[in-house]
């Protein structure tokens, strides 16, 4: 028997002249049959698919909602949310998201192929759609800058790129590395395949700071969407030489929007959220909140939601979804006002799977029609229970000896009383840094970097390999009197340390590997706040309400300590991500990131 949904009275945009009309809606088994007028009558158009009105299954009255195709988020990767798929998913459907790439690079620097292949499989349980972007930069740079807990290889992505459920390579991170003649990089091997056998298959890119000749080599290499962060000139340069233009929340600013809608580069670009942490998803949303966001800087509200639907869409290949037309996939939401996208119905394959006002924190779940239009019941998964989908292996993942005071001195060299050492500065802006070269007095044999103001940061290996550490200064954050550590540390996940205090700071990392993982503030010897993330060390499979008021009683620390940054935790998670510029603190030691090799912190 066919599932027949009608769906009537609603404003439903139109993606091709880019507007909305007064229309209804006839789905069959899952995909969009037919769009008509109001006062059309509907026996003919169920007659060509052998249905009779009798046959229909749902009658929706929408009562003039808009109905918008399901949001796309092309760009995004679900441990940043610390959450598991299902977790994650269960609050992106809230701004009528459906389907997105999410690329699982943070899991697969902990586990690698065992981690991507345990997130694919956590993602079936799904309320909404999820592809994934196989993982091409796993190190984000290499063994001699950071210590992961495993690699991905070019058999790896040749076994991930035959999976259905592989949408685009994910991004390549290290894009100095992968422009060179001689770049032996596993992903280099995988672009070389891809130009012999697929020139169509999305390569994503992740190029901060790279332009002229060398982002001509970088698309010459077939890689030719990027996300990240860049100021306007560097955004020109992209879209002028090709670049597909993915805008997260940090790169929605008023002069790139003015740049896009004065030339009309609709057709190159959409919107992503890259990163959503816990508590920011539960009370902000997800690429909902980024469309939004556009629409308030001036992008107008129709090229918006075509940003958010139709574009992602084609970029990915995912050409059965992103508009409401007849034969694609009947992927939508209704919503009160296109401009705010809190979603009233969420509808997926033409069945309703949220209504304002739910948690699907257990994954998929369906609504039985009560007879009246509008009037639903939801019938909860025969094995309701609180969702446990990684393996056990996967809670126990920090391996290490406890971490001691005197192995976070800085010392001098001996007889020095002064020293010149290199500091990672940090802008509230971005999460990128600055290098700046500081005079400190040496006190005891190690560099008084306390009397300076600056704050010590400190990257311990974790995954078993090797055991060692490296050091750093850091400055411009305004926090003092706390420390933070944590093993969500971009994208190696080692144990990262940032504070004012050898002794907390200690107490930070040994309490991570007694409760195998997480994020929490340590203040004169005791826990402040906490987050546990037992999966792999960057995962929560808990309720997302308590995953984010844990997160949020973290942040609160932070701030209550005076960091000062638009994305505080997250600006400390990529202080030790070693293709970001300018200077950065891994396991290694204190990465130039644009030299590409370790430096000492004193100055010799």
């Amino acid at each position: 028997m066919s599932n027949v949904l009608l769906v009537k009275n609603a404003k439903v945009f139109n993606s091709v002249f880019k507007e909305f009309r007064d229309a209804q809606v006839l789905c069959v088994d899952g995909r969009f049959a037919w769009i008509g007028k109001p006062g059309d009558d509907i026996g003919p158009v169920l007659a060509t698919h052998g249905l009779e009105k009798k046959d229909i299954s749902m009658n929706v009255g929408a009562g003039g909602l808009y109905m918008i195709p399901g949001l796309i988020d092309i760009h995004m990767h679900v441990e940043s949310s610390m959450l598991g798929p299902i977790g994650y998913a269960s609050q992106a459907i809230k701004g009528g998201v459906t389907t997105v790439v999410a690329e699982p690079h943070e899991i697969a620097n902990v586990k690698g192929m065992e981690g991507i292949e345990a997130m694919l499989a956590a993602a079936e349980n799904s309320p909404i759609d999820m592809y994934f972007g196989f993982p091409s930069s796993v190190p984000s740079s290499n063994y001699e800058l950071e210590t992961p807990g495993c690699s991905v290889d070019f058999e790896d992505m040749l076994k991930l790129y035959q999976n259905p459920k592989c949408a685009c390579v994910g991004e390549i991170m290290n894009g100095r590395e992968v422009i060179k003649e001689d770049s032996s990089l596993e992903v280099s091997k995988f672009l070389d395949w891809l130009w012999e056998n697929d020139r169509r298959f999305p390569i994503e890119g992740h190029c901060p700071s790279l332009n002229g000749p060398a982002l001509s080599k970088f698309l010459f290499e077939g890689i030719d969407a990027d996300h990240t962060e860049h100021s306007l000139p560097e955004f020109i340069e992209r879209f002028e030489n090709g670049m597909f233009i993915e805008l997260q929340s940090k790169t929605v600013k008023q002069d790139i929007i003015d740049y896009v809608v004065e030339n009309g580069l609709y057709e190159r670009m959409c919107f992503v959220t890259d990163d959503v942490m816990t508590d920011r998803l539960l009370n902000q949303g997800a690429l909902n909140r980024v469309v939004e966001k556009a629409m308030g800087l001036g992008f107008p509200v129709e090229q918006a939601i075509y940003c958010a639907t139709y574009t992602p869409a084609a970029r990915m290949n995912l050409r059965d979804r992103g508009m409401i037309a007849p034969g694609r996939k009947a992927d939508f939401a209704l919503y009160k006002d296109p401009q705010k996208l809190d979603a009233e119905y969420v509808f997926t394959d033409g069945e309703l799977v949220y209504m304002e006002g739910d948690e699907l924190i257990y994954g998929k779940q369906r609504y039985a029609f009560a007879g009246d239009e509008n009037s639903f019941g939801r019938i909860p998964p025969d094995d309701w229970k609180p969702p446990k989908y990684f393996p056990d292996s996967f809670y126990h993942t920090v391996i290490r000896d406890k971490v001691s005071a005197d192995m976070l001195k800085l010392k001098a060299p001996e007889g020095a009383s002064e020293v010149e050492v290199r500091v990672a500065m940090v802008s509230p802006t971005t999460t990128r840094t600055t290098e700046e070269r500081v005079k400190l007095p040496v006190k005891d044999g190690c560099a008084d970097w306390k009397s300076a103001g600056l704050l010590l940061a400190a990257c311990f290996e974790r995954h078993g390999k090797n055991g060692g550490f490296g050091l750093g200064l850091v400055g411009g954050t305004g926090m003092h009197g706390c420390t933070i550590g944590s093993t969500y540390s971009h994208d190696h996940h080692n144990i990262f340390l940032l504070g004012d205090s050898e002794e907390d700071m200690a107490c930070a990392a040994n309490r991570l590997i007694e409760i195998q993982g997480g994020i929490l503030t340590v203040k004169d010897g005791k826990v402040t706040a906490e987050l546990a993330l037992p999966v792999c060390g960057i995962i929560s499979e808990d309720d997302p309400h308590e995953v984010g008021k844990d997160l949020n009683a973290v942040r609160g620390e932070l701030e209550k300590a005076g960091y000062t940054h638009f994305e505080p935790i997250m600006g400390i998670c990529t202080l030790g991500l070693p293709v970001s510029p300018a200077l950065k603190i891994t396991d290694k030691g204190l990465i130039d990131v644009k030299a590409g090799k370790v430096v000492p912190v004193i100055v010799q």
